[in-house]
């Protein structure tokens, strides 16, 4: 169960944005709650912005951590030569590390950006780098418009200039820099800790097959199987009640990117990324429905 004891040690749940850790997090929080995981978002950029302390839980498998652990979510790479967030000065125990296709993840963003705008909507910076360079539009589109723009309605022709500027920068969305990087450098970092770091990995595709493909939280956590399933179903269901308000259409599905992007677009990114893709698990990614 929790304590008062200050936090040592963290097992992330880490992802690039728009990728599932915030699904994935609220599963574990919900598993969880018998072992004293707070019940509410455990994000560790609100957590730096409140001042607050991160909360010690219970669960936490001896061979992972004997030390006063907390469970955080973040968007940071996995460095070997730093403390992630050093400000908390918190031990990498080990982690969670979540991945969703490029492709839909770009997309993902692109919807996001709707949400995201209104904090954004005086910064000349983030519009240039939505509008103008990921985009290609000519000009910044107001808040006021953009926020019922759905992803049906950018032209074709602008959502392959983003895609094409996506594999430009090599998986880099401009503008986009609490991940400290591109997806595919954030992904390969969470790869190599794995070497050395109690860890299990997860698809965002493979997640939507079931609760079965959770169980593997078990080789970090003493969850029972139950905890997972009853978990991963309260979640699932708040998330169904949200799918078809229109800013979050988007979640629970996945390779929807073959309904936006044009074909030769696709295909150059894939061509491009074939290697590195295989080696995180999307070597077969479709080109075109």
């Amino acid at each position: 169960m929790a304590n008062d004891k200050k936090a040592k040690a963290v097992i992330w749940v880490a992802s690039y944005p728009k990728s599932g850790n915030t699904w994935v997090q609220a599963v574990v929080r919900r598993a969880g709650k018998r072992h004293g995981f707070p019940q509410s978002d455990v994000d560790v950029y609100k957590l730096i912005a409140d001042n607050r302390e991160p909360d010690v839980v219970g669960g936490i498998r001896p061979a992972v951590s004997k030390m006063a652990t907390t469970v955080l979510k973040t968007h940071a790479r996995h460095t070997s030569d730093q403390e992630i967030h050093r400000k908390l000065r918190l031990k990498t125990a080990g982690f969670v590390h979540v991945r969703r296709n490029p492709l839909d993840v770009l997309l993902s963003y692109i919807n996001f950006t709707r949400v995201q705008y209104e904090k954004r909507k005086d910064s000349k910076d983030y519009q240039d780098n939505l509008f103008l360079d990921l985009l290609g539009f000519g000009k910044a589109v107001p808040y006021e418009e953009w926020v019922n723009v759905k992803l049906e309605d950018i032209p074709r022709a602008n959502l392959d200039h983003a895609l094409k500027r996506y594999t430009e920068l090599e998986t880099a969305i401009p503008g986009v820099s609490m991940a400290g990087g591109s997806w595919m450098e954030h992904c390969m970092s969470w790869l190599e800790a794995g070497k050395t770091l109690p860890s299990v990995y997860f698809r965002y595709e493979d997640l939507l097959k079931g609760p079965e493909y959770f169980r593997s939280l078990k080789e970090l956590f003493t969850f029972s199987d139950q905890e997972i399933f009853d978990a991963v179903h309260s979640i699932n269901e708040g998330h169904r009640k949200l799918q078809f308000k229109k800013i979050f259409f988007n979640k629970m599905t996945s390779y929807y990117y073959q309904e936006f992007f044009s074909a030769g677009v696709i295909n150059e990114f894939l061509t491009r990324f074939e290697d590195d893709l295989r080696r995180l698990g999307y070597g077969d990614l479709p080109e075109y429905a």
